[in-house]
């Protein structure tokens, strides 16, 4: 895996967050949650369950099943996306629930680059801190 390929992957957490912000007319603020406690139920009970639950359970098994792709995506990495954006209807409005399948594409696509799920759930946390600072 490349630095500046995951770099890049960081950086659209808040570039999207503040391109929505001007699409649905949200006014743009600023306002990171700076709370400990906040963070932490965003890593410990968000990024690392899910991450581990979607691309280091459901992901792992689909691979082992389907080894074909759709160029550097893999069809299981596709399914397990669509299943993560499913899983958000029920704390999401649909639109946002189904927009969640990009970005677990992207999870997907560096837990299979790096076998390892640290990359995965640091773009999940940042992505969602992005989401918490431009839209709560």
């Amino acid at each position: 895996m490349k630095f500046l390929e995951f770099f890049l992957a960081l950086l659209l957490g808040p570039v999207v967050c503040i391109i929505l912000s001007l699409i649905l007319n949200h006014k743009i603020s600023f306002n990171p949650p700076l709370s400990i406690k906040l963070l932490a139920i965003q890593l410990f009970m968000v990024a690392i369950p899910e991450e581990i639950f979607f691309r280091g359970i459901i992901l792992e098994i689909l691979r082992e099943k389907i080894k074909t792709g759709i160029g550097k995506l893999s069809i299981a990495n596709i399914i397990t996306a669509f299943l993560f954006a499913l899983a958000h209807l029920f704390y999401h409005p649909p639109l946002w629930a189904l927009a969640t399948f990009f970005p677990g594409l992207i999870f997907g696509y560096f837990k299979e680059r790096t076998d390892s799920l640290i990359y995965p759930i640091i773009l999940h946390f940042f992505y969602n801190f992005s989401f918490l600072t431009f839209f709560k």
